[in-house]
């Protein structure tokens, strides 16, 4: 009985939203209802974990009036018993809302898709150490947003999507789940991948953007990960998008250059290597083009109104006084090969 109640708690969320008069949330009124209901699922889920260790055993299986359920019927064997084993059916029906709610956000009110994500990195940051299955869940979460906005061709939203899932990454260093970090890293890799061939380039500049920013973080909290993660960003490669023969690798090549810097100026050269042994193989022109374009940029911050704000072209002064010498071993890179 009490696992019916959850169910109708959740639906009763569910159900405001879709009463609401314009579904794809034409209307600030429909805005603020959703809203709510982003929050309303979330702190469902948090309250529920604060009185989860006092439920019976019998509580965490899905039964056969919980299969019945939409999200529940249509599961494999294969799923079914994974959620049973981890006992996570109430964070799978939330999660599973939660994506039907990004799902109707695309081309629309993006501020519902930017809160889902808040949330959902929240949820893991607070609940998933305590809570086996509940990180992976989240991660999954993340990688169906991240499908579900580029298959609606909603850029904006997937650029914010990738900051957001980079934070959840740092949050997990230091934690028993940092192993999923280099997860999080191939995923970026995989859906920036997925945007370019779709002809959104920026979006795989975008990834790497930010498993650089990444790596900074990892480069003196978590070592360890830092050359395994390193080797990821440095095979980001832009093949020509699909129906197209053009390609323009100016931007991650910019980025490696970025990345060089970041980590030389961290005192970590020997890092710097397999980036080093890249950008030898570049064309010289086009990476001195890139370099004069790092001097000359002197603009932190994005100059219109966007959330996340960064000027992926900035490169801070330590790091900017680390292009020479950079140039200099990409030469003498260059020289050695010779």
């Amino acid at each position: 009985m009490l696992s019916l109640y959850a169910l109708t708690t959740i639906q009763c969320i569910w159900v405001g939203v879709i009463l609401a008069p314009q579904p794809e949330f034409g209307t600030f009124f429909t805005l603020v209802i959703t809203m709510l209901a982003v929050n309303s699922l979330s702190d469902f889920l948090i309250e529920y974990h604060a009185i989860k260790q006092t439920l019976p055993g019998d509580w965490f299986r899905v039964s056969e009036e919980i299969r019945q359920d939409p999200d529940f019927i249509a599961l494999s064997d294969t799923s079914l018993s994974m959620i049973n084993e981890q006992g996570l059916w109430i964070e799978r029906k939330v999660f599973r809302r939660l994506l039907s709610l990004m799902a109707q956000s695309a081309h629309g009110e993006r501020d519902v898709a930017h809160l889902i994500s808040i949330r959902t990195r929240e949820i893991a940051g607070s609940l998933g150490q305590d809570t086996p299955g509940l990180v992976d869940s989240c991660l999954f979460s993340f990688n169906s947003y991240l499908r579900t906005m580029l298959n609606a061709g909603d850029i904006r939203t997937t650029y914010y999507l990738f900051g957001q899932y980079r934070l959840l990454a740092e949050s997990l260093l230091g934690t028993p789940y940092q192993a999923s970090v280099l997860e999080i890293a191939r995923y970026f890799k995989e859906y920036g991948h997925v945007g370019h061939q779709r002809g959104f380039s920026f979006l795989l500049e975008t990834a790497s953007y930010d498993l650089m920013t990444l790596i900074g973080q990892t480069a003196s909290t978590a070592p360890e990960l830092a050359e395994p993660l390193i080797r990821i960003a440095s095979t980001f490669e832009l093949g020509p998008p699909s129906g197209t023969n053009k390609t323009n690798t100016s931007g991650l090549m910019r980025i490696k250059i970025q990345l060089a810097c970041l980590l030389m100026a961290k005192g970590f050269d020997n890092l710097a290597i397999p980036l080093i042994d890249r950008l030898a193989d570049e064309d010289d022109s086009l990476l001195a083009a890139i370099r004069d374009d790092l001097i000359a940029e002197s603009r932190p911050h994005y100059w219109e109104l966007i959330d996340r704000g960064i000027n992926f072209l900035y490169l801070p002064s330590e790091q900017r006084v680390m292009l020479e010498p950079l140039f200099a071993k990409i030469n003498a890179h260059r020289g050695q090969n010779r």
